[in-house]
């Protein structure tokens, strides 16, 4: 029996937009869809910042809260998402956003 191997994933970083680098490989964040054209390039913006998304969602329309999981692709002006997941979810973005500072806070804390 021929034996298979599976090639694992990076682990997606949870992040906030403005905090994607071009050092960083997988990401997830959370957004509202901003614009989107024909050829399967969306805006997503997570109120920290706005970033480009290259991936064809279906059933994903402007305005619709999403999730994605994307692989970052470092460019010169800085960088852009192409999206392996863009989901769309039920979420109370102010929330999340103060969620997101006051874990922030935690992880310096515990780090010390």
């Amino acid at each position: 029996m021929e034996e298979v191997e599976f090639k694992r994933r990076v682990p997606s970083k949870l992040k906030f937009i403005k905090e994607i680098s071009k050092d960083d490989v997988r990401v997830r964040f959370f957004g509202v869809v901003t614009s989107m054209d024909d050829t399967g390039v969306m805006t997503v913006d997570d109120g920290s910042q706005i970033t480009v998304i290259a991936m064809d969602a279906e059933n994903i329309k402007v305005g619709d809260t999403v999730m994605v999981v994307g692989i970052v692709m470092p460019y010169e002006e800085g960088v852009e998402i192409r999206g392996e997941i863009v989901k769309k979810v039920k979420l109370n973005m102010q929330l999340y956003k103060k969620f997101m500072e006051i874990w922030g806070e935690a992880d310096v804390k515990d780090s010390n």
